[in-house]
Formats: C-alpha cells, sequence, structure tokens
C-alpha cells in the first residue's frame, strides 16, 4: 500500500476514533447525570461548631418563587440542602440562623429537564458527569493522536500529520493531569471545588503550562539568538538568515507578555475582568499551541535527521544544491555525498547489495554545469562504477527532485524499488514530504553541519512547512481557543 493511501487509511480511523468517543462521552455525561449524579442539593461549609446549628432552628426564606425542599441535613459540618424544582425561572435562597445569621446563600436558575444552576458557585445538576465526561474525552484524544504519531513510521514519518499528531497528544498531555484532579475533588469533596473553580483552573491550565516551559523556552530562544548571531558572522546578510533572531526575540517579548499578564493586577468592573481574563486565557492558549507544535516541529526534525534506515536499498538519492565555480563540492554538497556513499558501503558490507546512485540537481544561473553532474564526478572519483551512477540534471528545487528521480526509476521499469535520499541533517523532514508529494516512497538520512546553521535553516523549514498548512492550523487554533475562551468567561459567575 502505497504511503499516501496508509496516511489517508489512518486519518480515517482517527476520525471514527474520535467522533466515537466523543460520543461515548456525551452519553457517558447524559447517563451520569441521570443515574448517578441526578441530585439538586446545595452545600455550605459551616465554619462554626455544627454542633450549636440544629436543622430546627434554621429559617429558610425564598425572594420571589419558592421551590419545594426535600430535605435539609448537616452531615461533617456541611450543610445541604436537597431541592425539588416544579417549574422553570429564578430563584433566590436564603438561610438564617437563629441569631439570623447567613448560613446559605443562593441565586438560582431552573432550566431545561428540571436542571438547577446556581448562578454564584456554577454548579448545575450533573455537573460531576460533565467533568468526567470532558476529562475521559481528553484522556481519549491523547491516547488516539499518541497511537496516531506512533504509527508514522519509514516514509510515513515524513509529514505534517507527525507534526500535528504529536502537537496534540502534547497539548493534551498538558492538562489532562488537572482534569484528573478536579474529577476526583468534585466528585468526592463537592463541597469545596465548586465549578467556577473548575472553570477557573481548567481555563488556566494553558497559564500553568506556560509558566512551567518558560526556562526552558526562555534557553531555547537565547540559543536561536545565539545561533544566529554566528550564522551572520559566517555567512552573507539575508532574510533568511535573520529568521532565528527575530523568531528568538518575538519568543522573549511573548514570553514576557504572557507572565507580565499574570502577575500584573487589574482592577475595574467585573465585565472588564471578565474580558480581560478571557484574552488571556485565549492569549495562552495560542502560545501553548504553538509551542507544542514547535516542540513537536523540533522533535520530528531530530527523528529524521537522527534515522537509520534499513540496508536493503535500490537507489540513493543525492540532493543537489551550490557548488564551486571549478567544480568542486563546498562542505555543505559534499557532506550529502560522503553520507550517501557511507550508506552505499555499509550496505555493500552488510549484504553485498549495491544500490545506484541518482544524483538530482539542474544548472543555476551561476553554475558552470548541473550540480548532478558535480556530484556525479565526485562519486567517480571515490571509485563508484559508471553504471551504478545516474545523473537528474533537470530539477530546480526539492519537489522536481523527488519528481524527475521517480521518472527515472519508473523509466529503468523499477517502480516498487526501495529508496533513499541523502541531503543536510535540517531539511531531512521536509525533503521527505516533498517526495511523498512527488508520489515517492523513501526514507531519508541526513548529514551534519555546522551547529551555527542547524537552529536557523530548521526553523525556516519548520516556518515554510507549517504556512503551506497554514489552514489545519488555524482551524486547530481556533476551536482550542474558543473551548479554552469559554471556560474562562465561565469562570465567573452569570449576573
Amino acid at each position: 500500500m502505497k504511503a499516501e493511501q496508509k496516511i489517508k487509511q489512518i486519518r480515517k480511523t482517527v476520525s471514527k476514533q474520535t467522533g466515537l468517543l466523543f460520543l461515548f462521552c456525551v452519553l457517558l455525561m447524559i447517563l451520569g447525570r441521570v443515574f448517578i449524579w441526578n441530585d439538586n442539593v446545595l452545600m455550605n461549609k459551616l465554619y462554626n461548631d455544627p454542633a450549636l446549628r440544629k436543622i430546627e432552628d434554621l429559617r429558610i426564606n425564598w425572594d420571589g418563587k419558592q421551590m419545594k425542599i426535600s430535605d435539609i441535613w448537616i452531615e461533617e459540618d456541611i450543610l445541604k440542602v436537597s431541592l425539588e424544582p416544579e417549574e422553570k425561572g429564578r430563584y433566590t435562597l436564603e438561610i438564617f440562623d437563629k441569631e439570623d445569621h447567613f448560613v446559605l446563600f443562593e441565586r438560582l436558575y431552573v432550566g431545561p429537564f428540571n436542571t438547577v444552576y446556581s448562578i454564584d458557585t456554577g454548579n448545575f445538576t450533573g455537573d460531576t458527569a460533565v467533568v468526567l465526561g470532558i476529562m475521559i474525552f481528553q484522556i481519549g484524544m491523547f491516547i488516539i493522536f499518541a497511537s496516531y504519531y506512533k504509527q508514522l513510521k519509514g516514509p510515513l514519518l515524513y509529514s505534517y500529520d507527525a507534526i500535528l499528531s504529536l502537537g496534540i497528544a502534547v497539548f493534551m498531555l498538558v492538562s489532562f493531569p488537572n482534569f484528573i484532579y478536579l474529577f476526583i475533588m468534585r466528585a468526592f469533596f463537592p463541597h469545596s471545588l465548586n465549578m467556577l473553580r473548575i472553570y477557573g483552573s481548567l481555563s488556566g491550565a494553558t497559564h500553568m503550562f506556560v509558566m512551567l516551559s518558560s526556562p526552558l523556552l526562555l534557553i531555547f530562544a537565547i540559543m536561536m539568538i545565539i545561533s544566529n548571531i554566528a550564522l551572520l558572522r559566517h555567512e552573507s546578510f539575508r532574510i533568511s538568515n535573520i529568521l532565528g533572531l527575530g523568531i528568538g526575540i518575538s519568543l522573549v517579548i511573548l514570553l514576557g507578555l504572557g507572565i507580565y499578564s499574570q502577575v500584573r493586577y487589574y482592577s475595574g468592573s467585573e465585565n472588564y475582568i471578565k474580558i480581560i481574563t478571557t484574552i488571556n486565557s485565549v492569549y495562552f492558549t495560542v502560545f501553548t499551541y504553538f509551542e507544542c507544535i514547535l516542540l513537536s516541529s523540533a522533535v520530528n526534525g531530530l527523528r529524521a535527521a537522527r534515522h537509520q534506515p534499513d540496508y536493503d536499498k535500490d537507489y540513493i538519492i543525492v540532493l543537489g544544491c551550490g557548488f564551486n565555480d571549478d567544480g568542486t563540492l563546498p562542505p555543505l554538497i559534499k557532506g550529502r555525498v560522503d553520507k550517501a556513499l557511507d550508506f552505499y558501503q555499509k550496505q555493500k558490507e552488510k549484504n553485498g547489495k549495491e544500490a545506484h546512485f541518482i544524483t538530482s540537481g539542474g544548472q543555476g544561473n551561476d553554475e558552470p554545469f548541473p550540480e548532478a553532474q558535480a556530484m556525479g564526478n565526485y562519486l567517480r572519483s571515490k571509485n563508484i562504477p559508471e553504471d551504478h551512477i545516474l545523473q537528474e540534471e533537470r530539477s530546480t528545487n526539492t519537489l522536481e527532485n523527488m519528481r524527475f528521480s521517480k521518472k527515472i526509476i519508473d523509466d529503468r521499469g523499477d517502480g516498487e524499488s526501495k529508496v533513499i535520499f541523502s541531503t543536510t541533517n535540517y531539511h531531512v523532514f521536509r525533503s521527505g514530504m516533498w517526495a511523498g508529494l512527488a508520489g515517492l516512497e523513501a526514507e531519508g538520512i541526513g548529514s551534519k553541519t555546522k551547529w551555527w546553521f542547524w537552529p536557523n535553516a530548521f526553523m525556516r523549514e519548520c516556518i515554510g512547512l507549517l504556512y503551506k498548512y497554514i489552514v489545519p492550523e488555524i482551524i486547530w487554533m481556533i476551536i482550542l481557543t474558543i473551548f479554552f475562551g469559554i471556560l474562562a468567561y465561565l469562570s465567573f459567575p452569570l449576573s
């Protein structure tokens, strides 16, 4: 089965699993509300000696509509009131002790299905089932996408799916321990944690992640800046050569803004505080999401660069780049050819199989002849037989490298051959994606480059890749920001 078909099949399975997980969690919420957490019980901790408060000494006052109280009792210094709503509408319940001190004050709203909602605490009938459903959904999403990522091996590794699946798995991993804690507290100690606090804690999960990861992110940003300064000392000034510098400085600024928004004291109306809190939640959600995607991109880039294919290949494609005017190879392109030669020799020693080289690269405007020819000449100088060197001299970019090389293989009647490509380490992942787009199933090997060149070059590749898939990025970002934004908004009492 072709790599593209395999990925489509895996995507289809993941979509089906996600849909079934969602339906299961919704059903779990409904059943939990109906059969387990179906009582309308208000709770309030008694901070004085509960023995001094007898049920018969309590005075109950309804403001406006009156709702039937089926039971009222004190249990381990917790006052509990069980309600039986009969009609929709707003209610205000006040309970006083014999000295006319407030014991319980609740503004209530009765909605569809006789659901009682507390305006002051956010608690509602069956709220624990909702927390459980969300927790199960998040854990399930982590398992689904972690499994998705695990299946992406060989040529399947070089896909945007690898970045997205790992990024989402990490994002889910960030907050579900918090969900577990909140569910346990809500299920077994409901008086100690109301839903408004749960909403606030959930919406703040991304805040906590950014704060905990800020030292590592700051180190990463500083390393980007240092490596880019070193790059500028060795290379000419070009926009592409200051990309890492810009990203490093941007990360420091954005991280600083996030920390400032956390420690700053906000004053004003309740609506103003609610809006500011929601904006902060959205900011940290977007920041956390792209931090996870950046981490996923780095992990996949390193994984691809360090990947060692099996020694059973029929063709080794060497991707070209600029060479010297005299036809000799500078370190960057020489490293690619040497990496291919090393694989060739090891495979020959291991099982006696001799692969064919395909040197791929056309002639640039400032080059005396095609890059493929320069690499071919170098291979000949290393005593590679002439009939094992195939030159592809038309390509002008990586996609054409893969497409035209594939045509050479197909024209030789070797459509089912096993293929690898050799390029610079930072370029392996993206090159693998271009191979997939060209319909070529191939794994990659990467040659080393100077330490100061890697971060900027990798970041350039990463941004190019994410830009190409900007639509799914925006969709996921919108879904997550809406979810966490709503949680932040709900963490305040309704007016």
